[in-house]
């Protein structure tokens, strides 16, 4: 089963690297999260 959530670090880090790792995530999750909606069927348009 794939791992949602990451192990936490092993090695203490500044607030900056913290930070860069979570903008990191951020970036890896925003095509996963936009994904779902390309699929959703368009509205039919009836005028």
């Amino acid at each position: 089963m794939l791992k949602i959530v990451p192990d936490p670090p092993l090695l203490l880090h500044s607030l900056e690297d913290t930070l860069m790792m979570a903008v990191g995530y951020a970036r890896n999750a925003e095509p996963v999260a936009q994904q779902p909606m390309l699929m959703l069927p368009k509205p039919l348009c009836r005028f």
